[in-house]
């Protein structure tokens, strides 16, 4: 009984024994879920605090970004990736802090330093006071750019010329290849190279393999938003087939249209407007010409067309292709060197640039470049105008009176009043043109102006009258004495209030026109035709040769040339151009006196000397 209780009391001890242990396991258990849930709910809670703290810094980093003023494109990343490629430059353009942005165009520029550097170093010098004046953002180098750049070293000493003062002065440049750049010369290709080895060459090869630059450049605002594009296009050499010069491709037209579609996508929809540059005019342009005076085609114009437009002979879609994407808002060209003109067509500027050259034909009445400013503002509408190497003579109109119906303009008798002189020939004005006062050699034996000319080919000069606004006279009369002069071609005119900007010509009015004679010594005025193209001499079967006395032009005809003649305009100088025909006629004179105005020609008291007597 005694050993059975004993059994009894150690069981009963093993069960409480157990009992302990059982539970300090579950106290342990206990504390540990506890811990544990302390932990995790601590770690849930700093979990949630981390949470709403970066939602809270994503939220004000969101807000950030919103109030940095950073644009950001809403496009496909491909999309972005694509027009960030397309734009990609070593130098990113930039608008100045005033919206403004100058491209300065150098147009026809012809460098060939071996055949003569110093008409080499005298375009560096043109184009070192072009851009002192401008002080432009960008320069374009429009085509026909260096002459003869067979190899690398001669590209870089005719480049060097161009573009030298640019790269001291730190200034972004471009270019696009004109017909001359491919003559005798490396091929473009390979000229790209060297152009973009210099620091501040901004041009690109592009895609384009056959016409190597043709590329896009971006201007950009400072949110660092898209503000403006620049298309540059190769326009080739000559064209093959056809003949005449060559054309901008359907391949880059529609490397236009469909990179233009990429940057209205990029730009969240708004289309990327700007300009676009080449070498060679369009059809359009032409086109835009012969509509210069119909309003509906044609919104305004400036500047003339001083020679003969020489686009390519094949149309293309190009302009269309512009209208209808909207966003080309002027496109600029070179190759014809004396052309300053601007024709908004249908809302796009078609625009020549005249060049800044001299070892080409050139003009120093025109000789510059033509200036864009890409406003931010003006986008829609950019301004464009030539700066001039030469002083215009630009005159207020207001400060000068109104000119009586009969006036003598000029009659040389108190010396030789301050001309301009130039040439149109391929050389340049080659040999010189003597302007001399002569006595004996004008009307009734009086002073005259004696010109000659020690070379074949064209010259061309404006004599600077005092001036006044032109009234109610109807013609230009001139005493000019040809007994031993032929011309190939020759016209008069004369200059408005803009100086030489742009002469008035009866060249001007490229019709048959009639003038009218009256020989020295005669009372009687005698009817004759000017050419088809409102020249006199033999080329034009109207040769003057062998005439002497006074010379009748209609101011009408003047009035329907390339620029109309206001009632109002101020008439400040005369204007003449000839051809000498052959080396028959070098180191022959002519002579010219009393330039003069005049309601009708056949009031022979003006002629005879009795002005005032004419007026009353």
């Amino acid at each position: 009984m005694r050993t059975f209780r004993i059994l009894i009391a150690l069981l009963v001890a093993l069960i409480m024994i157990f009992g302990l242990i059982s539970c300090d396991n579950n106290d342990e258990s206990s504390s540990s879920s506890e811990q544990s849930s302390s932990s995790s709910s601590s770690s849930s809670s700093e979990e949630s605090s981390s949470e709403e703290s970066s939602s809270s810094s994503s939220e004000e980093s969101s807000s950030e970004e919103e109030d940095d003023g950073m644009w950001k494109s809403n496009a496909s990343q491909e999309v972005i990736e694509k027009a960030e490629a397309l734009l990609d430059s070593k130098i990113r353009l930039t608008y100045n802090e005033d919206g403004s942005f100058k491209v300065l165009i150098l147009a026809d520029l012809h460098v060939d330093v071996a055949a003569d550097p110093i008409k080499a170093q005298r375009v560096s010098d043109r184009v070192k006071e072009i851009v002192d004046r401008v002080d432009p953002d960008l320069c374009i180098m429009t085509g026909d750019n260096t002459i003869h750049s067979s190899t690398n070293e001669k590209l870089k000493a005719n480049l060097d010329m161009c573009i030298g003062y640019l790269e001291e002065k730190e200034i972004p440049w471009c270019h696009v290849y004109g017909n001359h750049d491919h003559e005798g010369a490396l091929a473009n290709s390979l000229q790209q190279g060297v152009h973009e080895q210099y620091e501040f060459c901004v041009s690109k090869a592009g895609t384009i393999g056959s016409r190597p630059g043709t590329y896009a450049l971006g201007i950009y605002n400072a949110d660092g938003s898209l503000g403006s594009v620049i298309w540059c296009l190769n326009s080739g050499a000559y064209d093959n087939v056809n003949g005449g010069y060559a054309y901008i491709s359907q391949k880059q037209i529609d490397w236009y249209k469909e990179n233009s579609e990429l940057l209205e996508e990029y730009n969240n929809g708004e289309k990327v407007k700007g300009m676009m540059a080449f070498h060679i005019p369009l059809i359009e342009n032409e086109t835009a010409y012969q509509n210069r005076d119909n309003k509906e085609l044609v919104y305004e114009y400036d500047g003339g067309r001083n020679e003969n437009m020489c686009p390519s002979k094949t149309d293309t879609t190009l302009y269309e292709t512009a209208l209808e994407r909207g966003d080309i808002m002027a496109i600029v060209t070179g190759h014809d060197h004396v052309n300053d003109y601007m024709y908004n067509y249908q809302g796009i500027k078609l625009c020549s640039s005249p060049n800044l050259g001299e070892q080409t034909y050139y003009n120093d009445i025109f000789s510059g470049s033509r200036v864009f400013d890409l406003n931010t503002e003006t986008l829609d509408d950019i301004p464009t105008y030539v700066e001039y190497l030469m002083d215009r003579g630009g005159r207020n109109v207001d400060d000068y009176e109104l000119l009586m119906p009969y006036t003598m303009m000029h009659d040389f008798e108190n010396g030789m009043p301050s001309y301009v002189m130039s040439g149109w020939s391929a050389q340049s004005l080659p040999g010189n043109v003597f302007l001399e006062i002569k006595d004996g050699k004008g009307v009734g034996g009086s002073k005259a102006l004696e010109v000659k000319r020690d070379k074949t080919g064209n010259f061309e000069f404006v004599l600077d009258f005092e001036g006044g606004k032109l009234n109610e006279s109807e013609y230009l009369i001139v005493w000019m004495d040809f007994t031993n002069m032929e011309f190939r071609k020759g016209c008069v005119g004369l200059v408005g209030n803009d100086g030489v900007k742009h002469p008035f010509r009866t060249d001007d009015y490229d019709a048959t026109t009639t003038y009218y004679y009256r020989a020295d010594g005669q009372e009687e005025w005698t009817t004759g035709t000017l050419g088809g193209d409102g020249c006199f001499g033999e080329g034009d079967g109207s040769s003057l040769k062998g005439k002497k006395g006074y010379f009748a032009f209609s101011l009408e005809k003047l009035r329907q040339g390339a620029k109309s003649l206001a009632d109002d305009e101020l008439i400040t100088g005369f204007y003449f151009y000839g051809d000498i025909k052959d080396d028959t006629y070098i180191d022959v004179a002519f002579y010219i006196d009393d330039v003069m105005l005049a309601r009708t020609y056949e009031n022979n008291a003006l002629i005879d000397g009795a002005v005032e007597d004419a007026n009353e």
